[in-house]
């Protein structure tokens, strides 16, 4: 999209017709009125409407909006994004000058806030092969001249959004795009059931970050996507974070203790025995790279399951499967590993 920057291209009276609708220099003369040029900038200045601080100045990125968070006032009806132009002027000299882009949604990073191709309305008059004057909005065509990845990462977030408005959980959606747009900018490409795996494991990360607990299958139902394709995506979102080096996102210490705590209520471990969810925790982190084969939640289902019945409390492998929403065969695999290492550290012990 960079062709269509038009910003050297235009003298100084068309960018301010551009910008204001009129050629003549404009002085504001009052201060309720909106500021949208470059010398008022709300979050120095704070808003000219209720005089708050420039504390309760947010960008409202799903309007594109600088709102007041006090009065509810659009300071801003664009957001605007600091950036560098560079150009060669008429003696072929390189200059560098600081400028600012317009954005819709300042979390997009491939939005980099490039002038339409078309004005809005701009319509072009032709004569069709029948010989009749026809007039056709060029605006519409502006779409086309949106990069592939800039329409792709708004397709995934409003994807994302729908899943968290589902969950009741809006507050995890920046955090999901944030980590999707980590995937965006790598060079890892997927696609099909790998790719939407990797937007339900951003989806499900994000929980975890936001101290939110959702089970797999929840998060595949908000997304409308098979709780397998999360599973097998988890593999190939790891191997990204690390390749980013962005351990910290894959590194969370809230996910497997929420999951801990939340699971043993729904089994109803009387409080008598909730020394069992601590034991359980330590006895997961102890056995995490044997048990990395299988999803968290298949590894916590097995942890807990076998520690509740060395503790002498009545529990099926039924309810731990309808409860923690794992299915057998997965249940048994995980009691398989633990025998088998415990198995093993028993012998070195001894």
């Amino acid at each position: 999209m960079s062709h269509l920057s038009l910003h050297t291209d235009l003298d100084e009276l068309s960018l301010r017709f551009l910008q204001t609708g009129t050629c003549e220099i404009q002085h504001n003369t009052t201060d309720k009125c909106y500021r949208d040029t470059p010398v008022y900038d709300p979050f120095t200045d704070g808003c000219t409407n209720c005089k708050a601080d420039p504390e309760y100045i947010s960008e409202d990125t799903s309007q594109g909006f600088v709102i007041c968070t006090q009065c509810g006032i659009a300071l801003r009806t664009q957001i605007l994004v600091g950036g560098t132009m560079s150009y060669t002027d008429d003696q072929g000299k390189l200059n560098d000058k600081t400028h600012y882009r317009t954005v819709g949604d300042s979390t997009n990073p491939f939005d980099d806030g490039a002038l339409p191709k078309y004005p809005k309305g701009f319509k072009q008059e032709f004569i069709g092969k029948d010989g009749i004057k026809r007039s056709y909005d060029m605006s519409r065509l502006n779409v086309r001249y949106i990069s592939h990845k800039q329409k792709d990462f708004w397709m995934v977030s409003e994807m994302l959004k729908h899943a968290c408005v589902l969950l009741g959980n809006s507050g995890t959606l920046e955090k999901a795009k944030y980590i999707w747009s980590i995937i965006a900018k790598s060079d890892t490409v997927c696609r099909g059931a790998n790719r939407r795996g990797l937007i339900g494991n951003c989806l499900m990360f994000a929980s975890h970050h936001c101290n939110v607990c959702h089970t797999q299958d929840e998060v595949a139902a908000a997304l409308r996507i098979n709780t397998t394709e999360i599973t097998k995506g988890r593999k190939i979102f790891r191997e990204i974070m690390l390749k980013e080096g962005r351990e910290d996102i894959i590194n969370i210490v809230t996910q497997e203790k929420t999951m801990f705590y939340k699971l043993s209520s729904r089994i109803g471990v009387p409080k008598s025995h909730w020394s069992l969810v601590s034991k359980s925790e330590k006895m997961y982190d102890n056995y995490k790279h044997e048990l990395s084969t299988l999803a968290p939640s298949s590894g916590i289902a097995g942890v807990l399951y076998y520690n509740i019945i060395k503790a002498g409390l009545k529990v099926t492998k039924g309810q731990i499967k309808d409860i923690c929403e794992v299915c057998t065969p997965t249940l048994n695999k995980a009691l398989k590993i633990l025998e088998a290492v415990i198995k093993r550290d028993n012998k070195k012990s001894t």
